[in-house]
């Protein structure tokens, strides 16, 4: 199972149901892509949506 989108931008579910935020910050010298992805809010509280 693939991660799933959800109708929060950046925001995914993994195939053991735990939401991440996934989220593009740019390129570095190289080319390559940079990303910051994390589990938990700015309060340090695991992710937890409400439907």
């Amino acid at each position: 199972m693939s991660n799933t989108k959800t109708k929060y931008s950046g925001v995914y579910r993994d195939a053991k149901g735990k939401y991440f935020y996934n989220i593009f910050l740019g390129r570095d010298l190289n080319g390559k892509q940079k990303f910051k992805k994390g589990r938990r809010d700015a309060l340090g509280n695991v992710i937890k949506l409400r439907h």
